[in-house]
Formats: C-alpha cells, sequence, structure tokens
C-alpha cells in the first residue's frame, strides 16, 4: 500500500505543478457548476484523502 501511496502522491504531485497543470488549465467545461481545472484539483484532492485513508487502515493492522 506504500508503494501506491507513493505513486498517487507522485502524480499528484506532477498534474498540479506546471508541467502536468497545462493539461488541465481550462475553464470550459463547467462540470458541477466549477470550472474543468478546478474540478480536476478537487477530484486529486479527495482522492489524496482516500488513498491516504486507506493506507491509514493498512498500516493500523500491523
Amino acid at each position: 500500500m506504500r508503494r501506491v501511496t507513493l505513486i498517487y502522491l507522485i502524480c499528484f504531485l506532477l498534474t498540479v505543478t506546471w508541467p502536468g497543470f497545462t493539461l488541465i488549465n481550462r475553464p470550459t467545461p463547467l462540470i458541477l457548476g466549477l470550472p474543468f481545472n478546478l474540478f480536476c484539483l478537487a477530484v486529486l484532492i479527495l482522492g489524496g484523502m482516500g488513498v491516504l485513508y486507506a493506507l491509514y487502515r493498512s498500516e493500523e493492522k500491523r
């Protein structure tokens, strides 16, 4: 699970910094009333919360 978390966080970092953000930096289409780039950031943050919670639960069992 640690490896999955590391891979997700590296992908998250690459997406929210310059080279990756240019791919999602569009104001349209509006999704749930949010611009596309803001919606993508919200999805990434919620995904990060899920991955970190899964890591916490898997480490708790050890």
